[in-house]
């Protein structure tokens, strides 16, 4: 988990340089907050295969450039309690790549599609009878996506977006799935 916060807080620090940068003119780009869920493999999670997700999409690009840079951030989990037993999965990935966005003239809507590279961090935890075991391992992969921006006005719009990941982690001697195929609605700004 220290990685991915580590990865997190890399992020964190590259959003805001590149909120600053955009402010100097000749970029454009959108940073949205988005709630979904996301599907795991049922073999590899059989309680825990839908998971409840929340994340941040982020891309940027100049003005000149085709596609434009994405790095989004998702965490995901799920809880099962069994009596005074209780089974918990999470998941949390780092997708950075490219991100085409379309323009529908006469429209608000903004479709785009994209793909890259999954850092995917993944965790089981089991408590039983008052003992908590807990697996965790990050694993590198790729991801895909597409969705669309609705503009509400030249600055705020609301989203959807699909995307599907793949990258195996080995929990507990087992190897596991960790990407999955996540559905989210998003709201953000674009500048």
């Amino acid at each position: 988990m220290k990685s991915i916060t580590t990865q997190a807080a890399a992020v964190a620090a590259t959003l805001l340089l590149s909120l600053t940068a955009a402010q100097a003119g000749d970029w454009s780009g959108n940073v949205s907050g988005m709630l979904g869920q996301k599907s795991l493999d049922d073999k590899d999670w059989p309680d825990a295969d839908k998971q409840s997700s929340i994340g941040m999409l982020l891309d940027f690009k100049r003005t000149d450039w085709p596609v434009s840079i994405a790095i989004d951030l998702m965490g995901t989990g799920d809880e099962n309690k069994h009596g005074a037993d209780k089974d918990e999965a999470y998941t949390a990935e780092m997708n950075i790549g490219l991100r085409k966005i379309f323009t529908v003239d006469g429209t608000s809507l903004r479709p785009y599609v994209g793909g890259g590279f999954a850092s995917i961090y993944a965790e089981s935890k089991s408590s039983t009878g008052g003992t908590t075991t807990t697996y965790d391992d990050t694993a590198s992969g790729g991801w895909v996506g597409a969705g669309a921006y609705y503009d509400l006005t030249p600055k705020f719009h609301l989203g959807l977006d699909a995307r599907y990941s793949r990258a195996e982690v080995r929990l507990n001697g087992e190897d596991r799935e960790a990407g999955g195929t996540n559905l989210a609605v998003s709201a953000g700004y674009h500048w």
